[in-house]
């Protein structure tokens, strides 16, 4: 061990022995589990991010990213794992754990802090009585219009009584189109098929006393999709591991490095040997069952245009064994891991193997799950019903074995199991 990792090593161990000194008494454990995270990621600072005006009575949702000193990209703080607080509650109140900001009763300018562990960050929030006056919608897009199947993000600003500036409040407003050849999401985010002129409107609904707010647009949507062009290009498919196929288009006029159109379109593949998701966020990302060759199509709904790709799953579909693994992959059996007096919850993972390809099929919900009966049930629990197979509930110091059996069912109900050895101390 090098003098830099012993000075940390025993930093790490001195934060502990504090933290443990501190859960012990005020049964903090959350703390504890923060402190431990940020000492072994190295994180060094925290940022706040979201609207910092409010209307009195209005919510916003400030969201939290911690960082290192060598990290460009902040890490999303998941919600319940920072503390919120507020400096004047007359001003603005702010839920402690999801971040959500409610203006008060009294105009002014308040801290809203985040604590992370021993991280901490504070920013300013003024709250505000105007009136609304008026909506300006905007939206990023050609001069001429919106192309064809395209998504655009249109944001709505708003002007208020006594302020020079304009205001951002995309996030509070009510999207809506009249037309059905487009549909907005709640965040302004407006995807188009066909061609069509566009009434589009934002509304901030009455509140508090407030009056209704609104405003509508018209927006043209131009006929000029040219064609589709589907990535990547045909090849085989592993059975189990889905593979994602994204879509550009070819715009009339238009250079062609135009952003990808995959979540406008509608993906079929009507052969029964993989399946394609046509639901958002993961529209495009295939899946074979077996082997077999197919058309993959992608359309805007709306227009003639359309694009298909030939794909083919290889391997006789033969499973070969079952294997269980950690469901973080860095991680192996037999597996130890460290009991500090709260429960540990471990997500095992059943993947089934195949005879004569690389990959395998996650099978972890079809598993069979059980223990060994010479095990303390006091101390380890392993679920074996819907949605919670293969989770191990960790109470105490000891081992277990457990074992997965699987029976693939299309080869003459074949069974696999696969045991391993799970040791808290």
């Amino acid at each position: 061990m090098n003098k830099c990792t012993s000075a940390f090593s025993l930093w790490l161990a001195g934060l502990l022995a504090v933290s443990l000194s501190a859960c012990d008494s005020n049964g903090d454990a959350q703390q504890l589990s923060e402190l431990v995270s940020i000492a072994e990621a190295g994180y060094t600072s925290l940022v706040i991010n979201g609207d910092t005006v409010i209307e009195t009575g209005s919510s916003t949702q400030l969201s939290l990213e911690v960082f290192t000193e060598n990290l460009l990209i902040g890490t999303d703080i998941s919600a319940g794992r920072a503390d919120w607080s507020s400096a004047d509650t007359t001003i603005a109140e702010v839920d402690s754990d999801t971040g959500i900001v409610t203006g008060g009763s009294v105009d002014g300018e308040v801290g809203i802090t985040a604590r992370f562990g021993n991280l901490s960050a504070t920013t300013q929030v003024r709250v505000s009585s105007a009136e609304l006056e008026s909506i300006v919608i905007e939206v990023a897009a050609d001069s001429l219009g919106l192309n064809e199947c395209s998504a655009n993000q249109f944001t709505a600003l708003g002007l208020f009584q006594g302020e020079a500036e304009q205001r951002d409040i995309t996030d509070s407003v009510v999207w809506s189109v009249a037309q059905p050849s487009a549909a907005f999401d709640e965040v302004g985010l407006l995807r188009v098929t066909s061609a069509d002129e566009l009434s589009v409107t934002a509304t901030r609904i009455a509140f508090l006393g407030r009056p209704e707010v609104s405003q509508t647009d018209t927006v043209t949507v131009l006929e000029n999709l040219q064609s589709i062009n589907i990535v990547p290009d045909a090849g085989e498919l592993a059975r189990g591991s889905p593979l994602q196929y994204r879509a550009f288009p070819v715009y009339q006029n238009l250079p062609d490095e135009t952003s990808e159109i995959t979540d406008n379109l509608d993906w079929t593949l009507p052969e029964n040997f993989a399946q394609v998701d046509n639901t958002l966020p993961d529209k495009g990302l295939v899946t074979a069952s077996s082997a077999g060759d197919g058309v993959l199509s992608a359309a805007c709904l709306g227009t003639t245009v359309s694009d298909s790709l030939s794909i083919v799953a290889a391997g006789s579909g033969e499973f070969a064994s079952l294997s269980i693994s950690p469901e973080n992959m860095a991680r192996e059996f037999p597996l130890t891991v460290v009991f500090q007096g709260e429960e540990i919850i471990e997500q095992l993972i059943a993947t089934a193997l195949f005879l004569d390809q690389q990959g395998g099929e996650d099978v972890t919900d079809d598993a069979e799950w059980t223990i060994d009966s010479t095990s303390d049930s006091s101390l380890f629990v392993l679920g074996n019903s819907s949605g919670d197979r293969g989770e191990l509930s960790i109470r105490g110091v000891g081992t277990v074995t457990l074992t997965a059996t699987f029976v693939d069912e299309d080869n003459d109900d074949v069974v696999f199991t696969d045991t391993v050895t799970v040791t808290s101390q």
